[in-house]
């Protein structure tokens, strides 16, 4: 269970804070208030919803992360491009940064993604450029550009 003051990230929402644990209606279960730190914004999420954020990594996970963002993947093998969508659409959560690293270097190794599997490529290193603008005090596209370089396959 998180804390008040707990700095979190999700994909849906960016980066906020736990402003307060409580429950909402009699019997409707506890929820946290989440309010935006970089945006605007405030949403509840059911204490029993954790899967849709994590704690927010510090700069030195974050960079040694990025270091293993050139490292080699060994990609699954998929009966049909369906099942490889449906498959990067259940890890499009990751429930932590090492998780994330991995489907993104997953997601750089393919020679053949398809538009959904762009979309979410997209979304992983903007949230993961958002968390390390976040940590290492940097203005995010500047993150956005560090990973975008570390993805880089040097030609051979």
């Amino acid at each position: 269970m998180y804390q008040v003051s707990d700095v979190v990230i999700s994909l849906a929402f960016g980066i906020g804070k736990i402003v307060e644990i409580a429950e909402l209606q009699q019997n409707s279960g506890l929820f946290y208030l989440i309010e935006g730190i970089e945006e605007k914004f405030k949403t509840f999420v059911p204490v029993n919803s954790v899967s849709k954020f994590r704690k927010i990594s510090s700069f030195e996970q974050m960079t040694s992360q990025l270091k293993l963002l050139k490292g080699t993947v060994e990609l699954k093998e998929y009966k049909s491009r369906k099942e490889r969508v449906l498959d990067f659409k259940d890890k499009s959560e990751p429930k932590n940064l090492e998780e994330m690293t991995n489907v993104i270097k997953e997601l750089n190794s393919l020679n053949d993604r398809g538009s959904i599997e762009n979309e979410l490529f997209l979304k992983l290193k903007k949230n993961m450029a958002k968390e390390y603008s976040f940590v290492g005090n940097i203005k995010e596209r500047e993150a956005f550009e560090i990973i975008q370089k570390e993805l880089e396959v040097p030609e051979s």
